[in-house]
């Protein structure tokens, strides 16, 4: 498995990941953008949380095989998700 090098390139897909995990906190690992964090297959996998009203404010955190933590924090809804305005008075905010 070839994982990015680049940190950036790195936390782009874990912040792609953030809008992916499932109501129970967990995410899918043949997801394309799984393999492309790094996360290390020797800890448990990233676990995520979803609370709010909407159920829309989510994170997970979870190790790589660097030693290093990834903690993904999704900021919006992801646009074109349901009603327009919905997404539009998330960004507000």
């Amino acid at each position: 498995m070839d994982y990015f090098t680049d940190l950036d390139c790195r936390m782009i897909n874990a912040s792609i990941l953030a809008y992916e995990f499932t109501a129970d906190g967990a995410l899918d690992p043949s997801l394309p953008y799984y393999d492309k964090v790094g996360f290390d297959p020797a800890f448990p996998p990233p676990y995520g949380v979803i609370r709010g009203l909407e159920k829309i404010n989510a994170a997970f955190v979870g190790r790589t095989t660097d030693n290093n933590l990834v903690v993904a924090i999704r900021g919006t809804i992801p646009p074109f998700d349901g009603d327009p305005a919905r997404w539009i008075l998330d960004w507000l905010n």
